[in-house]
């Protein structure tokens, strides 16, 4: 839930105009050391949406030579008409307004770049249930883009297909904004920057995909205030990282075996109620990040690979 029309998505909540935010590090830690920890090559697989006029949109993932994973929304245009709608996220029913109508933009409206080369998409794939735009059915948020030119400079992800998220440390990492945690200000924008942290898995959540809950939730810890923790260890991990606009289409990864692999899509769900109830006393800690769960995707990603 983060860019579309080639700009910073915008949900209208409770009557307030809100750019969906993430790529937040803790107030107590430099900025810095998020974006040193963003040049492990573990990451080099992170790169870049653009649209036909060179805005910026999202982040993706590569997979495979040819393959790549970002968001679905970022995809699409919308209208100015709004209408009522709702989504639920732990088990807390928000009202939104959104977009009454959106369409899947052409292929050729988009651009990728990794390592400052420039890659465009033969086709783009969109889960076959996730629903036009962001509402209240909106889940399944991701696709699949395969390109027209093989990026072979860096390695690609490699896909998480355990089923042992609750609790673990994950590494999630976009081209989103970069603020720190404290800030008073609900769109205190800083310049886009690759950066990399870290966060526990404290839930699961969202539709159900074969049985499998579709969606992974983490909170943003403070590092003083155990009240202000959500769900899961109210500790917050040394470089403890909540996704910011742009993030969306980014990575989550964690640790399977030796290896860390791609586990969430980043979708980002803070909504304006967040900022009531916790943005205005801590800043942006407390606040919910999520990804759409890879798991529960593979034979959906690989079935759409063309055995390649």
């Amino acid at each position: 839930m983060c860019v579309l029309k080639q700009i910073g998505r915008t949900v209208i909540i409770f009557g307030a105009s809100l750019t969906i935010l993430s790529g937040i590090g803790r107030d107590d830690v430099p900025l810095k050391k998020y974006y040193e920890f963003a040049k492990d090559s573990t990451f080099n697989c992170i790169g870049e949406v653009y649209g036909s006029k060179g805005k910026f949109i999202q982040s993706f993932v590569l997979i495979n030579k040819n393959y790549l994973l970002a968001t679905a929304h970022g995809f699409y245009n919308e209208s100015k008409e709004l209408v009522n709608d709702s989504i639920t996220v732990l088990n807390v029913k928000y009202p939104i307004k959104r977009p009454a109508t959106s369409s899947l933009a052409d292929k050729s409206s988009f651009y990728f770049k990794v390592n400052n080369k420039v890659y465009f998409a033969e086709k783009i794939i969109i889960h076959p249930n996730y629903v036009d735009g962001f509402n209240s059915n909106g889940y399944n948020d991701i696709a699949l883009i395969k390109l027209n030119n093989s990026i072979t400079s860096v390695s690609p992800a490699i896909l998480y297909t355990d089923s042992m998220e609750i609790g673990a440390r994950g590494i999630v990492c976009g081209y989103g904004a970069t603020i720190k945690t404290s800030s008073k200000s609900i769109l205190p924008f800083v310049k886009r920057k690759k950066m990399a942290g870290e966060n526990m898995i404290d839930s699961l959540g969202g539709n159900l995909i074969k049985n499998s809950f579709g969606l992974l939730f983490a909170d943003m810890d403070h590092p003083r205030i155990s009240s202000c923790n959500r769900m899961g260890d109210a500790m917050p991990l040394p470089l403890e990282m909540h996704g910011d606009a742009g993030d969306c289409g980014g990575g989550l990864f964690l640790k399977q075996g030796n290896e860390w692999r791609l586990a969430g899509i980043s979708f980002a769900p803070s909504y304006y109620d967040d900022w009531k109830l916790y943005g205005q006393k801590y800043g942006y800690y407390g606040f919910v990040d999520g990804w759409t769960r890879i798991a529960p995707l593979v034979d959906w990603i690989r079935n759409n690979l063309d055995n390649e």
